[in-house]
């Protein structure tokens, strides 16, 4: 019960709690701060890491079609942080399907993909799964430090 890919679901899901107890008690207003348009909202960060997760997971590890086009992460809708935490974790469901199906000798299984640079980068399941880890973590220290500029 403790193979590498049940560590990896631990540590995804702990990262999302954590993510999501540091946004719960922010208000419509703090969600889309950017200072007038000079900094992405914490609504937008918290968007763009469902679409990163469907391309790191979805994409790489399970092998779903998806759009390759940059989607409108960093445009403002009007989502309430409900809309958000729903998108979130319709993503995390099918994150947790698809790990649930991967044996851990998958885990090295090599493919090319495109990043956002267009360039092309030789990955495994593994990379895209630790990536997606690396990049939530990232955002949220951003998310952190955003809230605070928000609130003072």
């Amino acid at each position: 019960m403790n193979s590498p890919v049940d560590r990896y679901v631990q540590y995804l899901e702990k990262s999302r709690k954590d993510l999501l107890e540091s946004v719960k008690d922010l208000t419509q207003e703090e969600l889309h701060f950017t200072a007038d348009g000079k900094l992405n909202s914490i609504a937008m960060l918290l968007n763009h890491l469902s679409t990163a997760e469907q391309f790191l997971v979805h994409h790489i590890v399970g092998g779903d079609e998806i759009s390759l086009e940059r989607a409108d992460d960093f445009t403002y809708h009007d989502d309430t942080l409900q809309d958000i935490k729903t998108r979130l974790h319709e993503t995390r469901e099918r994150t947790l399907q698809i790990l649930s199906d991967l044996a851990d000798d998958k885990l090295l299984d090599a493919k090319e993909v495109r990043l956002s640079s267009g360039s092309p980068l030789n990955v495994t399941n593994e990379w895209g799964i630790l990536h997606n880890l690396e990049h939530e973590a990232s955002h949220k220290g951003q998310i952190t430090v955003l809230k605070r500029l928000v609130r003072s």
